[in-house]
């Protein structure tokens, strides 16, 4: 019988740095740490941004994927927020095409919690040391 690591490629692939493309953030002085990957056609990615006093939002927020993925619905991951270490705050991964993703806040304030698209005061006035930690998985193309 195999063991488990027989049936796992590159179970023991070190991870690799990649440099996001945001859209409607400008990422100025913030610290930006990507990393992701590659197991078989399963990407792991972690991204975590840290603002900086020249960093911005400005609209809905989307960012780039380290890989290509298979399609725009084989993606599971999470994002939060965090207001200068004070509240984490949950929100989405919207997949928008096989390279995109959104990212958004959830938005307790109705009935049923939905996502609610980034903006300077969404879900909360950005500031320095304000973060972004955004991880999941996908199929790659």
């Amino acid at each position: 019988m195999a063991n488990w690591g027989d049936q796992v490629p590159n179970a023991e692939t070190a991870w690799t740095t990649f440099t996001p493309t945001w859209t409607n953030l400008t990422v100025g002085n913030a610290t930006v740490n990507a990393t992701y990957k590659q197991i078989g056609k399963t990407i792991i990615y972690q991204i975590l941004l840290t603002f900086g006093s020249t960093t911005s939002i400005s609209g809905s927020v989307s960012v780039t994927m380290p890989v290509t993925a298979k399609t725009a619905e084989t993606h599971n991951g999470n994002v939060v927020y965090n207001d200068n270490a004070t509240d984490w705050i949950l929100g989405y991964i919207i997949d928008t095409n096989t390279t995109t993703f959104a990212i958004t806040a959830a938005n307790a304030t109705v009935t049923y919690i939905k996502s609610t698209t980034l903006s300077s005061t969404v879900p909360f006035t950005w500031t320095t040391n304000d973060k972004i930690k955004i991880s999941g998985t996908y199929e790659a193309a």
